[in-house]
């Protein structure tokens, strides 16, 4: 009232005051004079509660700074994605929000839309036939209009700057706490160089394919001559070597008197070298049909395949004086009969050859069950015993520690007996040292039961 008497009109003043009940209100007081001649005349004065109002603005205040703070901190996270992220309101499609990942994969500002008909400044393309994507068909106005979740949509592009890429494409609707859609989000990646990584590795693919066919080609040939050179040995020059000792040996029995000591020896020299020519023609047929001939494994008992093999090795033990002694030989495996008496026999073989001078050969065959269904043959020895540099080398084919004039052999044997383990599913090593003797041993699946599968023959050393 002082301001209204000293000529100062007051329109709204806002306090607050203290009701009778002592709460504290908001009020905000109105007031109008009517002067004459300088005079006031008449008054009016109205106090109206605002609190409430006043209240009421504060929240939508803090609310506001709020959703300012979240929008803010939603921009922030789009600004870290990887990804190019558009946020559009519904139903119009007007843009609202974009990373700045978008124009980096656009190569230019990204162009603005008011609504979803100005998606078709986005020049997108159908990766199948090329057509052009309409307004409606991209994701974003699929999920805008429909509710669409879009996952992994390939979409070709002609960017700012008019080159060409592809998007892998995501889309989803945006919806309220009452489920009312508001908006949508798309998030796309620039997978082109990607793709042209991939087309380089479908055409390295192709042209890979086409070698591998071509060398299998080239493998089939190189196997049906190998066939026709097993072929020509074994008919074609067996067969002369055959008559060659059967000659030769014709000559030392009924013409020896007539041929004398110097003839003689040359006869023997032939009918020597026809038997080691003959014998190692065998070993290579061997070692040749090992390669590729056809297998059919199946349950084989250890203990009536080495009896079988030594009553047929029965004079060559006997000639060297040996004694093969077998212990706890109990196992059955998963084998080829014949395969596994070669490589028995090949084992004991040289075992009972390969001693010193005047030592009486001893041979011990025992068995061993191993983890994984798999059993360990060993054929343990007291000969001269191999270095450790030569423990792979005696399984290569021609590889000899002696000469044949000293322990006799083609050099083949280890080698035949590498091949048949190793198509028979199996390994197989040797533990030695000089002088020691030898501890050969040979590992195959045991009997896998019904249902059960044969192993798969692996990869020889000499298959490189």
């Amino acid at each position: 009232m002082g301001h209204l008497h000293r000529g100062k009109p007051l329109y709204e003043y806002e306090t607050r005051l203290r009701a009778k009940d002592g709460s504290v209100k908001t009020v905000l007081i109105t007031s109008s004079v009517i002067r004459r001649k300088d005079e006031v005349v008449h008054a009016e004065c109205f106090t109206r509660d605002v609190t409430e109002l006043r209240q009421s603005q504060r929240e939508r205040d803090a609310l506001h700074r709020a959703l300012e703070a979240e929008h803010e901190r939603l921009r922030a996270s789009l600004e870290q994605m990887p990804a190019g992220v558009i946020v559009a309101e519904a139903p119009s499609g007007k843009l609202v929000m974009a990373n700045r990942e978008v124009d980096k994969i656009w190569h230019s500002p990204f162009p603005q839309a008011s609504g979803v008909e100005g998606y078709r400044n986005y020049r997108g393309f159908h990766p199948d036939d090329g057509r052009p994507y309409a307004p409606e068909e991209w994701p974003l106005a699929r999920s805008l209009r429909k509710g669409e979740v879009v996952h992994g949509e390939v979409i070709r592009i002609v960017r700012g700057d008019d080159t060409a890429s592809t998007l892998l494409v995501n889309s989803a609707p945006i919806l309220d706490s009452g489920g009312r859609l508001t908006g949508g989000i798309m998030a796309f990646y620039d997978i082109g160089e990607l793709r042209e990584k991939d087309e380089e590795i479908r055409r390295l693919n192709r042209e890979l394919e086409g070698r591998v066919a071509e060398r299998t080609r080239d493998l089939e040939q190189t196997v049906a001559e190998l066939d026709a050179f097993t072929h020509t040995v074994s008919h074609d020059l067996r067969s002369p070597l055959r008559s060659l000792r059967s000659f030769s040996a014709v000559l030392l029995e009924d013409y020896a008197e007539a041929l004398g000591e110097e003839g003689l020896g040359y006869v023997r020299r032939i009918h020597h070298a026809a038997e080691r020519l003959d014998e190692l023609t065998r070993d290579l047929l061997t070692y040749s049909r090992l390669s590729h001939a056809e297998l059919t494994l199946e349950e084989v008992d250890l203990a009536a395949a080495l009896r079988a093999t030594l009553e047929s090795m029965a004079p060559e033990i006997e000639e060297h004086r040996a004694r093969v002694e077998s212990a706890g030989v109990t196992a059955r495996v998963l084998a080829h009969p014949v395969l596994l008496k070669e490589v028995l026999g090949n084992l004991i073989s040289n075992a009972i050859k390969f001693v010193r001078e005047g030592v009486e050969p001893i041979v011990r065959v025992r068995t061993e069950a191993l983890p994984g269904e798999r059993a360990r043959l060993w054929v343990e020895d007291n000969g001269i015993g191999i270095p450790p540099r030569y423990h792979e080398t005696v399984f290569r084919i021609f590889e000899r520690l002696h000469s044949s004039e000293v322990y006799p052999g083609t050099g083949i044997g280890l080698a035949i007996a590498r091949r048949a383990v190793e198509r028979m599913g199996g390994e197989i090593g040797v533990e030695s040292g000089p002088g020691e003797g030898s501890r050969f041993w040979v590992d195959l699946a045991t009997d896998v039961g019904a249902g059960g599968t044969h192993p798969e023959p692996r990869r020889g050393k000499n298959d490189e």
